[in-house]
């Protein structure tokens, strides 16, 4: 089912899937936006829950459509299809956005001509304060990559983008489980993207326990994650790009992915990832003096 919708600056596009107490939430922030006008586009990925009838209360004041459960990439490059804007944000149906912020990244993006304007986002729990999370430098593509992969990630609700640079990108790569929007950050930055920053406003990335992407890290959505650093190291030496900070940058990365794959009950993911950074001549550990310490004393899986 769509809306009628008015010409629009911005298009946001919101996967839903079983985000019935949330997407009302998401899309009212969006509908009071102040300075600029707004489309917004929600994809239902097949929810079992209520969020169809939420939708249905918005009657034409947005577009939306249901089908059945395929992803939230899928719903996405689905709703960048749909949209009519000349840029586009993809929010979650969890995360929802201050009154200022659409007008600022969008004046940010435009005067700089850049493909992506970033914003600053905050962490927020249900009965916690607005923490702010880190953001990467936009100045250079190398600084992003390198401060993307130390943590200075920031998740959907952060970014709008040019939508002609996203379409020609081919949009969202549907079988990742995990790290999509990191995935779509790396692309963009070796063709080339101009990333510029907001000066105000800022978004709200939501935490609970629900069903959003980043919780339950499984085996799949370790091996996707990692996945996504091979293929940025392939394409990374594909470009003579490989080298200093950036290099060092995927070892920590990579290494954290260690980690984690060590508190699985399934070695391979493992065992892989240790033979990609053994390949490549990382760093056995990195972290603190005291993290490498404990580390080299104990061994990495304990």
């Amino acid at each position: 089912m769509t809306g009628k919708t008015c010409s629009a600056d911005v298009s946001v596009v919101i996967p839903c899937y079983n985000a019935e107490r949330w997407v009302g939430r998401a899309i009212d922030s969006v509908l009071a936006q102040e300075g600029v006008t707004v489309e917004v586009i929600v994809i239902d990925d097949g929810s079992t829950d209520g969020s169809v009838d939420v939708l249905r209360g918005y009657n034409n004041r947005i577009c939306w459509e249901t089908g059945p459960n395929r992803g939230a990439c899928a719903a996405r490059n689905r709703g960048l299809a749909l949209a009519r804007a000349d840029y586009v944000m993809f929010l979650d149906a969890d995360d929802f956005v201050s009154v200022e912020l659409l007008a600022s990244m969008l004046q940010s993006a435009i005067s700089q001509s850049a493909d992506c304007s970033v914003a600053q986002v905050f962490d927020q729990s249900p009965n916690g304060p607005l923490t702010p999370r880190l953001t990467p430098r936009v100045n250079n593509w190398r600084f992003l990559l390198e401060d993307w992969l130390k943590g200075a990630a920031v998740p959907p609700c952060g970014l709008i983008w040019k939508k002609s640079f996203v379409i020609n990108l081919d949009g969202w790569t549907p079988c990742l489980s995990k790290n999509q929007d990191g995935e779509l950050v790396y692309r963009a930055a070796l063709r080339g993207a101009v990333f510029c920053r907001a000066t105000t406003g800022y978004a709200v990335y939501w935490q609970h326990s629900g069903d959003r992407i980043t919780n339950n890290v499984t085996r799949e959505k370790l091996w996707d994650a990692f996945q996504t650093q091979v293929q940025l190291v392939d394409d990374l030496s594909g470009h003579g790009e490989f080298w200093g900070d950036l290099y060092h940058a995927v070892s920590m990365s990579t290494h954290g992915l260690e980690k984690r794959a060590s508190a699985l009950s399934d070695a391979s993911v493992e065992r892989n990832i240790a033979a990609f950074r053994r390949y490549h001549k990382f760093l056995s550990y990195e972290g603190t003096r005291l993290h490498i310490l404990g580390c080299r004393i104990m061994g990495l899986r304990k």
